[in-house]
């Protein structure tokens, strides 16, 4: 739906005597979040929201919200609808009336001014109703106020933060950031980190993201340490069999000086809904519980060699064993590798 074609937001034309601000401001009042609103009627409706002007726009005669007008977004791809009693931007800019004249321009809201510098909502309600003739008495119908904190920037930092304590960032190690952070540890200034967080540790005044506090986290390193507290021990580093040791793990938190993604949370789940789980590694796989702590090189090169124990013991007759005589050593070895694996 354009607004220029179905006449049901603000449009004028440059010929209108009453010239327009290119960039003016408006209270709102109501928000198209879905299709169960009155205003709806297809789903280019979403995001529109209905004003009441402010600044010099702002009549003091006319203060009834039936006076509103409804605006659209100036972009779809990216955006944050503002609550009801925030006050947004708006630019004006050609509409779809300009097919029929191209004189024909119409307001767009672009954001939420942060009159409260707060992360959470910068409502100022009923600022358009001078004469207080409307009250704007609440911020959605589902929305809840929480004392979110800012995101602590560091030089060079892009951050998008939710209103709901929830962020990603796009920063560097900062060797000498002020205040310091858990992620600039064996790398240079400069060197890219991602997180993309949810649920913020209490830092202080301002949110560092900590992947061991935070709720849960996705970390995309280039060549940091990362101090992570693993949910229980690592597998062991080695597991001597007849056939030699497998190749040692590397310790979890051992710096490698390249990217690792890191994947932290209270519970993990993948799913693949119709094809297959595929774990690939140039070195090892380690799988650790509560009560297994598993090299995968390791369980495999044990079970091989329980394999090759076996075929080596022939049994010719039903009536009894014959071939080689068991190597009892070597089972109990096999068995006592097993029960290691085993915490």
């Amino acid at each position: 739906m354009g607004f220029g074609d179905k006449g049901r937001a603000a449009s004028f034309t440059n010929g209108n005597t009453d010239v327009k601000p290119l960039i003016t401001m408006g209270e709102v009042i109501d928000v198209v979040m879905n299709d169960s609103h009155e205003w709806y009627k297809d789903n280019t409706d979403l995001g529109y929201v209905k004003i009441k002007f402010l600044g010099n726009r702002l009549s003091f005669g006319q203060v009834l919200e039936s006076e509103g007008d409804w605006i659209p977004p100036l972009n779809k791809n990216i955006s944050t609808y503002p609550l009801k009693g925030e006050v947004v931007v708006c630019v004006c800019a050609t509409t779809l009336g300009a097919q029929v004249d191209p004189r024909e321009t119409g307001y767009y809201w672009i954001s939420a001014i942060q009159a409260w510098s707060d992360i959470n909502n910068n409502a100022m309600p009923n600022v358009a109703f001078p004469n207080k003739s409307f009250k704007n008495t609440s911020l959605g119908d589902t929305f809840k106020e929480k004392d979110i904190k800012p995101m602590q920037h560091y030089e060079g930092d892009t951050i998008i933060q939710g209103r709901f304590d929830n962020s990603i960032r796009l920063g560097s190690t900062v060797v000498s950031g002020k205040p310091g952070n858990t992620w600039s540890v064996g790398s240079a200034d400069g060197d890219p980190i991602m997180f993309i967080s949810n649920g913020h540790a209490d830092t202080g005044d301002a949110h560092i993201e900590d992947i061991n506090d935070n709720e849960s986290t996705v970390l995309l390193t280039s060549k940091q340490k990362i101090d992570l507290k693993p949910g229980s021990s690592i597998a062991a580093q080695t597991v001597t069999i007849p056939t030699g040791p497998v190749i040692p793990m590397i310790p979890i938190n051992g710096y490698l000086g390249s990217s690792q993604v890191i994947i932290n949370g209270d519970r993990l789940i993948f799913n693949a809904k119709k094809e297959n789980i595929i774990l690939a590694a140039t070195k090892e796989i380690g799988l650790s519980t509560a009560s297994w702590k598993l090299n995968v090189s390791a369980l495999a090169d044990v079970v091989l060699e329980m394999l090759t124990q076996l075929t080596q013991e022939t049994h010719p007759t039903p009536c009894g064993l014959s071939g080689p005589p068991v190597q009892a050593p070597i089972y109990a070895q096999l068995k006592a590798q097993m029960e290691a694996m085993k915490q």
